[in-house]
């Protein structure tokens, strides 16, 4: 599947998706509608008459508005060390249509954390990706900023605003650290500075916890007398997994979301390899990654 949002200048936005690309079941939909092509169709009318293309280049999709291709989003590392969630740098001026944003669905992002909140009512979701030394933030299915990391940098952060009907908007802030004592990735989500616990993990799936409810400003007294809510565990506490009182090096444990983290030391500095539920799963990823270091080592 692969999702596109552009604009036309008489239209205004519109997001066209595409299922079973370059299969016989192709589907493409405009605005949620169905189009009704023949089978292996790769050019269609859009809205105000637009032209339509569906290309495949080097094994990607691309979409094309009356000849020029509408901006895609790469997930992993840049070589350009560029930051922001638009990459243009290697397009000409005037040979791309701006993408109006990029839904997460159709992105293959290694997500770790998912919180939610509602504010007036309305229900708030925010994802944390981190995979390949990079950290990506979606608000509400739409990715919202990235942060690339080297082994150097072992914080970061996330600053942006939810509008509210009917009062001042939310100040949202996703902080990313790495503590030295526990060895661990630590992932914190704060709503006008009211801390939100996660709803899921990555290897724990879902956890029961209560939804938040945040309104007001910043400076709101009610939110100063919300304590934050700790999330339970969705499993009984026999299937908890039993901690070893000592953890095999490369491994650590994380008891909020009751999983084990694979790190590996490079440069003085630790490198995320993934989250598991077992530590057997974690000191592999470990011995994994750290062959393929003593090889690169002694391949220098």
């Amino acid at each position: 599947m692969k999702i596109w949002n552009c604009l036309l200048p008489e239209t205004g936005s519109h997001e066209i998706r595409a299922d079973n690309l370059g299969m016989a079941d192709q589907m493409v939909y405009i605005d949620g509608v169905l189009l009704e092509a023949p089978r292996g169709t790769t050019l269609f009318t859009g809205p105000s008459g637009s032209l339509l293309e569906l290309r495949q280049r080097g094994g990607n999709w691309e979409l094309l508005v009356n000849g020029f291709v509408v901006e895609d989003y790469s997930a992993g590392k840049r070589r350009s060390k560029d930051d922001s969630v638009r990459d243009l740098r290697s397009r000409p001026d005037g040979s791309y249509t701006i993408a109006t944003s990029f839904n997460s669905d159709c992105l293959q992002l290694n997500t770790v954390r998912k919180f939610h909140f509602t504010a007036r009512g309305d229900l708030h979701e925010v994802e944390i990706a981190h995979q390949d030394w990079v950290w990506q933030i979606i608000h509400n299915g739409r990715l919202l900023d990235r942060k690339s990391h080297s082994v150097w940098e072992n914080s970061g952060n996330c600053r942006f605003q939810v509008d509210v009907a009917g009062s001042a908007k939310l100040d949202v802030e996703v902080l990313m650290s790495w503590d030295t004592i526990k060895m661990l990735w630590l992932y914190t989500l704060l709503v006008n500075h009211m801390a939100v616990p996660p709803y899921w993990t990555k290897v724990r799936g879902e956890l029961s916890v209560q939804i938040p409810e945040v309104v007001g400003d910043a400076s709101s007294t009610s939110n100063a007398a919300v304590e934050p809510l700790l999330p339970e565990p969705s499993m009984p506490w026999s299937m908890v997994p039993e901690v070893p009182l000592e953890l095999p090096q490369g491994v650590s444990y994380d008891s909020s979301s009751q999983c084990f983290q694979a790190n590996i030391r490079q440069n003085n500095k630790f490198m995320f390899l993934g989250e598991f539920p077992t530590v057997e799963e974690a000191r592999a990823r470990y011995l994994e990654e750290s062959e393929k270091m003593r090889q690169g080592a002694g391949a220098n």
